[in-house]
């Protein structure tokens, strides 16, 4: 039995020749690997900035640039499946994997990843609530997270080779096969102290070598000491657990889509349906873009690279591949057909909510002529049942009320939309109008200081015109003939009415008075139009 095997906790990797060598195999101990064997294999599980550091503080100068592209995949998660060849005068050959996919938890509470890509920015691994599918715990509710899984082998020779892999699963906490935790459980069990090397990027089921070169009795590792081999045995082992994961989410879209929760737009409340078809278009929006960049990534890789898929000793592992890929494809395929469903039940639900909207506003109008008619007539036949009349109910009394309290109700519409309305538009209009009109007469052409200070003294006029005498006019006196010069008449009481001014002015400037149809020019929010002068009094 090998002396590392008795270990209850597996030691840190030391640091040899500027790498690591596997956490798996103790100092001094080869774990029956052949002598011409040199090979590293580093897993860190949920990659963080303090890993990466030490990871490139110890690399060598051949490993850097293949390291470097790592990082920039895991921080930016994108699939990629990429083998960089050798150009002359360099040895090394680079093999990396990148495979981002979804997975479908359900938890009590949200779970975020703690590490940011940026300071004060966005997590570096999303996590989103899936409220279109009902949940089967208590108190619990549908999560979707992303995870990823990536490797990169650097050969300097056939047998001498480094693995750098990572596995980003960061809501699943210390019960995840893929966490530290667990493999320290395993450890612990005696049932695993005779086996050998476990391999961290295969969660704890592909072996790199076993013992003595000889397959051990109930061991399910396979003897990997081809570089070639174990990048193609890692990603049939990430495209497994991404298809394992895919599987549910697509049964449970196409339950919850399917059977029952595709709420019928003639059946129940407008708004809920929406934001239920909404979040489920998002989500499967969202998984169709992962699932198939993934799918492009394959592709891009067969297509570039086919000298390395066209070997026979890729017959162990790339069937198995291509036939993940093609699971793939087909769930792919049927996330299309559920988006399709659900376009159409988002087209059927803005048709049904534009006919309710036009019998909302039919009923509007309805209602609005109703309370326009019946409401005076409601009034005329109130005051007839008031008790002490001093005259007596007849219809020619009747159709007096009822015109008498119509025309008031008239009254009362015209002096409210006046007073919203007119007052405010014709004061600005006037102060527009007559400083451009007194600015032509002064020869300027445009609204110049004579015009605004002009336009600012019949404000002021207007402000002090008296209310409530609309219609009385002093006949001996009258408004200035020039707009270049304002006086008043000599009299202490201003004597001049609001409509009689009026007049004057459309008959001093009627030539000068835009037209009606600029009338939109100098409505009262048109903040650029009040300008002030500050040398001005009145």
């Amino acid at each position: 039995m090998p002396r590392w095997a008795h270990t209850k906790r597996p030691r840190r990797g030391s640091q040899e020749a500027g790498t690591f060598t596997d956490p798996s195999v103790a100092p001094g101990h080869s774990g029956g690997e052949p002598a011409d064997i040199n090979r590293r294999v580093i897993g860190v599980p949920g990659l963080a900035a303090p890993e990466m550091e030490v990871l490139a503080a110890h690399a060598t100068k051949s490993q850097k640039d293949a390291l470097l592209k790592f990082y920039r995949h895991h921080i930016n998660p994108s699939p990629s499946i990429e083998c960089d060849m050798p150009s002359s005068g360099f040895r090394t050959l680079s093999l990396q994997f990148h495979v981002p996919y979804m997975v479908l938890r359900q938890h009590r509470k949200p779970r975020k990843d703690p590490r940011r890509r940026k300071p004060n920015g966005d997590s570096l691994r999303g996590s989103w609530p899936v409220g279109c599918i009902p949940a089967t715990k208590p108190r619990a509710r549908w999560y979707l997270h992303q995870a990823q899984r990536s490797l990169a082998v650097v050969v300097i020779a056939k047998r001498v080779w480094t693995a750098f892999g990572t596995t980003d699963i960061f809501f699943d906490g210390s019960k995840c096969k893929d966490s530290v935790a667990y493999r320290h459980d395993l450890w612990a069990k005696d049932e695993l102290r005779d086996r050998v090397a476990m391999d961290p990027m295969g969660s704890w089921r592909v072996y790199v070598l076993g013992t003595d070169g000889v397959r051990k009795e109930g061991s399910d590792g396979d003897l990997l000491s081809d570089p070639w081999l174990y990048f193609l045995a890692m990603l049939e082992w990430a495209m497994t657990v991404a298809q394992c994961e895919y599987a549910p989410i697509i049964t449970e879209m196409q339950e919850a889509v399917n059977n029952g929760y595709l709420v019928d737009a003639t059946e129940q409340a407008q708004d809920l349906e929406g934001k239920w078809n909404a979040d489920a278009l998002e989500h499967i929006r969202r998984i169709m873009t992962c699932l198939g960049d993934l799918l492009d990534a394959w592709k891009t890789f067969q297509s570039e690279d086919p000298r390395f898929l066209n070997v026979d000793i890729n017959a162990r592992y790339l069937p198995s591949i291509k036939r993940l890929f093609s699971t793939l494809e087909k769930y792919h395929k049927q996330l299309a057909e559920l988006k399709k469903k659900l376009k159409r039940n988002e087209a059927k639900i803005k048709q049904q909510l534009h006919v309710q909207v036009r019998d909302a506003q039919s009923y509007a109008q309805t209602l609005a002529i109703l309370i326009i008619v019946f409401s005076p007539l409601s009034q005329v036949m109130s005051l007839f049942n008031m008790q002490g009349l001093p005259f007596t109910l007849t219809p020619a009394s009747f159709a007096l009320s009822l015109v008498g309290i119509g025309c008031m109700w008239v009254v009362v519409y015209w002096i409210v939309m006046r007073g919203i309305t007119v007052t405010r538009f014709w004061r600005v209009y006037m102060r527009r109008c007559l400083g451009h009109a007194t600015a032509t007469a002064c020869g300027q052409g445009t609204a110049g200081t004579c015009g605004h200070a002009t336009a600012r003294i019949w404000e002021r006029v207007l402000s002090l015109v008296p209310r409530g005498k609309l219609g009385e006019v002093v006949e001996d006196e009258g408004p200035p003939a020039s707009g270049g010069s304002t006086v008043l008449g000599g009299s202490t009481e201003l004597g001049w009415s609001a409509a009689a001014l009026w007049d004057s002015l459309q008959a001093t400037t009627a030539n000068t008075l835009p037209r009606p149809a600029t009338w939109p020019m100098f409505l009262p929010w048109r903040r650029n139009e009040r300008r002030e002068d500050p040398g001005l009094t009145v």
